[in-house]
């Protein structure tokens, strides 16, 4: 199996040594690999807990739009803030008694100008069927199993394929938030941020204020605020497609934490997107 460089992307990656290790963070035993890459000189250590297979503690299930809305409502920072979503087809991850512990969203593309910016020949008309966008991906904070995400994602979105036409998969990563280290554990390809663009807030009695989605702000009080820029994910099934985002690497930041998550599940997952 191939692994991708975390800096340049290559797959011409040598693995030089493995040894027993313990990893303080989890409290689990483990091996640790020792990778460089060819391509560029990085060199790279994973993390690899030694634990009972995921298949048998968990299992990835269809669920319902209210289901899906009662559990973001708890555990995903948007549905706090007040933010709804867009949702097609929901997925759930369940422990073995049947709790619910993680839930996955995808949906239509929102906005055909994203499939018109994205690929070449796409027109405002054109066939809109089988391009998707996960919208929404929340664990339960308590879970500590470092490739319980990138596993669930990987599963959900093989179901996803089974029953759906799908030619590709689009997410996004709120800079403000994160860097989409997940995406990056599942073979997600990054092409860049978002471009820059600003929204209005109008001013409401009481001191509140809402965001103005469409339709003249002239009349309206209040104030134009930059709007976070978006890390932007794609993974693509349909060869025919011509991308014409610019691929990149791979964002990285300070959560040190978030990166061996996502090394660590790289290792473990790569097959199951491919």
């Amino acid at each position: 199996m191939k692994r991708l460089c975390f800096v340049c992307g290559s797959r011409n990656i040598s693995h030089d040594m493995s040894v027993d290790a313990e990893e303080e963070l989890y409290d689990m035993q483990g091996i640790v690999h020792d990778w460089h890459c060819r391509s560029c000189g990085a060199r790279m250590t994973v993390f690899e807990p030694l634990r009972k297979s995921i298949k048998g503690e968990y299992k990835v299930e269809q669920i319902s739009h209210d289901i899906a809305d009662d559990f973001l409502k708890q555990h995903h920072y948007l549905a706090q803030q007040g933010n709804g979503f867009l949702g097609k087809v929901h997925y759930g991850l369940f422990t073995k008694t049947n709790h619910i512990v993680g839930v996955i969203v995808f949906a239509g593309i929102s906005v055909v100008e994203t499939l018109i910016g994205a690929f070449e020949g796409f027109e405002r008309f054109s066939d809109q069927s089988g391009f998707w966008e996960l919208t929404r991906l929340s664990m339960d904070d308590e879970l500590k199993e470092p490739n319980l995400t990138s596993w669930f994602v990987a599963h959900a979105i093989r179901d996803l394929r089974k029953t759906q036409y799908v030619r590709a998969i689009i997410s996004y990563a709120d800079s403000r938030y994160h860097h989409g280290y997940i995406y990056q554990a599942t073979n997600f390809k990054y092409y860049g941020l978002t471009a820059a663009k600003r929204e209005f807030f109008e001013q409401l009695e009481g001191g509140e204020e809402r965001l103005v989605w469409r339709g003249s702000v002239k009349d309206l009080k209040g104030e134009w605020r930059d709007r976070s820029r978006k890390h932007r994910y794609m993974l693509v099934y349909d060869k025919s497609l011509k991308i014409k985002w610019e691929e990149e690497n791979y964002p990285k930041g300070d959560n040190d934490e978030c990166e061996l998550k996502a090394a660590t599940s790289q290792l473990n997952i790569f097959n199951y997107l491919s």
